[in-house]
């Protein structure tokens, strides 16, 4: 069953019009395109999304991509989760650990959801999304 999200994550950001093109874009991307676009912009290939490995670089790049994949897709945690070989509860977790980054203006994370945030709006421009 999936889940459908109708508001945004209640979250002061440091990224200019974050809030609202999350809001805009619900439902416009397929998990499997989300997490194409956090690889390419975070320049971390797929497969270590879905690894078991857990270094910084790699947590970060698989939290943010369930952090997208909740706010742009339709899909379940479930869903989500089946696409990293993790479990919605994993998916949950994620999804708090960005949204609270965010909160507190964590400025390593702020950079890298503000990159990804940047290489959607782009793709977006020239057509490239679902």
């Amino acid at each position: 069953m999936t889940s459908i999200r109708t508001s945004t994550p209640d979250m002061p950001t440091a990224i200019p019009g974050f809030d609202m093109w999350l809001t805009e874009n619900k439902g416009a991307y397929a998990p499997s395109h989300v997490m194409a676009l956090v690889s390419s912009a975070l320049k971390v290939e797929m497969r270590y999304l879905r690894a078991k490995e857990k270094p910084q670089w790699i947590t970060d790049a698989r939290q943010i991509y369930c952090f997208f994949a909740r706010y742009l897709t339709q899909a379940s945690y479930n869903e989500i989760g089946t696409k990293i070989g993790r479990l919605h509860s994993s998916v949950i977790t994620a999804e708090r650990n960005i949204q609270n980054k965010l909160s507190v203006k964590d400025e390593r994370i702020v950079d890298k959801v503000a990159t990804v945030y940047q290489y959607m709006l782009k793709e977006h421009k020239y057509g490239q999304y679902v």
